[in-house]
């Protein structure tokens, strides 16, 4: 036993680890503390990379985050809304540090599967989290479905505009502030999840991530999202595909998952053929952002949601954003910006269709396509880019990518400062 903690300590002091942990546990807190533990996360990085006479390391998606923010930092000064876009011109900056730390120190496949197992684990405990929070609801306990929520009305009432924390109805949000932010997370680590749960190298593993991936679906459910259910859909059948001579067992295991979904979900997902007020509002905003994508096609309108909300709010569409990640892009960043949003999703393509081409990587390379599938459906009818928590777990997940394809493929990385001979 005394070895064991001894091995456990030694892990957790070591730079490359922490810089992981620092990233890693952003969804667990609130949106406020993401940047700081970036900051903490490029501190760790360094300090490794400096022990490993190693420099900075940064890959092709790298170089795609490395533009997205210098294109909006340049772009910022003309926006409509210059401070919003300064302040989310931030938010990809904050995304390309995370990135950095994360392809700087995962030089080894053990690393790697490290971090994807740390991942599994902070899923595992939002989605206990959740779960927990529906069930105490379900039998009549009165329990906040915002775990964060008693600091963050402290914090958020010094900010000079109002934050509304209001959550209606059962719609959980565990750690996060709202179902829909929630979901988003979900859907973005949920892939990883299942490929780790079932064919980790480390076989003590696969048992504790199994139950982090039951409780990630079963939180996905209790956040109420159409969206969220659409694109779990999207990755499972990429998924399928992956372990096609197991369909048996899987379509067996579906059957009797099925049995569990109480009614209420099922209502939800009997929902989606029709037209809500949510649905109703979506339609209303995407209406009003294609006339603002044809005044400013090229460049967009400036980095940052503020002026999408002012233009959506005149019209009476109560909406934050377009609700649509390709459109919001159009509108803050133009046919640029979606460009690089192209080459960005390409990139993650090229790296799961490599990966699969190698036995020993097959997997993993079937479980980024299908963070692909669910990301991209989900994306439809959400925009991610804008909250400092979903920012953190983006970057996580570009940085394994390309971790990944460096490690198991051998596509090269850029060291930003090469070493003197």
């Amino acid at each position: 036993m005394a070895g064991f903690w001894r091995s456990v300590t030694t892990r957790v002091c070591a730079p490359w680890f922490r810089a992981v942990l620092y990233l890693c546990v952003i969804p667990l807190l609130p949106e406020y503390a993401a940047p700081f533990l970036v900051i903490l996360a490029v501190v760790a990085a360094a300090r490794d990379a400096k022990k490993e006479e190693k420099s900075f390391a940064i890959g092709t998606i790298g170089w795609v985050l490395l533009a997205f923010a210098a294109f909006f930092a340049l772009s910022a000064p003309f926006a409509k809304q210059p401070m919003s876009a300064f302040t989310s011109t931030g938010l990809w900056v904050m995304m390309f540090g995370g990135y950095l730390a994360l392809t700087t120190v995962l030089r080894e496949k053990k690393r790697l599967h490290d971090a994807l197992f740390t991942v599994t684990l902070v899923l595992g405990a939002v989605g206990a989290i959740g779960c927990v929070q529906y069930f105490l609801r379900f039998i009549g306990l009165e329990t906040p479905l915002q775990v964060w929520a008693w600091l963050d009305k402290r914090v958020y009432a010094v900010f000079p505009f109002h934050v509304d924390l209001r959550i209606d109805g059962v719609r959980v949000c565990s750690t996060f502030g709202n179902p829909n932010i929630l979901s988003q997370y979900l859907v973005m680590v949920t892939p990883l999840a299942a490929y780790h749960a079932f064919h980790a190298p480390h076989p003590s593993r696969r048992g504790i991530s199994r139950f982090c991936l039951l409780a990630a679906i079963g939180c996905t459910a209790f956040t109420f999202s159409r969206g969220a259910y659409i694109a779990l859909v999207a990755a499972a059948v990429v998924l399928v595909v992956a372990n096609r001579r197991h369909i048996v067992t899987i379509l067996m295991s579906a059957l009797a998952a099925m049995l569990l979904i109480p009614d209420a979900v099922w209502s939800r997902i009997a929902s989606l053929g029709r037209l809500d007020i949510s649905g109703l509002e979506r339609l209303s905003s995407w209406d009003i952002c294609l006339e603002i994508i044809a005044k400013h096609p090229v460049f967009g309108t400036g980095c940052g949601i503020f002026y999408t909300w002012q233009v959506l709010a005149a019209a009476g569409t109560h909406a934050p954003h377009a609700h649509n990640t390709v459109l919001q892009i159009l509108v803050e960043g133009g046919i640029v910006a979606l460009c690089l949003l192209l080459y960005l999703a390409f990139h993650l393509i090229h790296s799961g269709v490599m990966l699969i081409r190698r036995r020993e990587s097959e997997q993993l390379g079937f479980g980024f396509l299908a963070f692909v599938a669910a990301y991209g459906t989900q994306a439809m009818v959400e925009y991610a880019f804008t909250f400092p928590v979903l920012v953190g777990a983006f970057s996580v997940v570009l940085a394994l990518a390309d971790s990944a394809t460096r490690l198991y493929v051998g596509r090269p990385v850029t060291a930003l400062r090469r070493k003197k001979k």
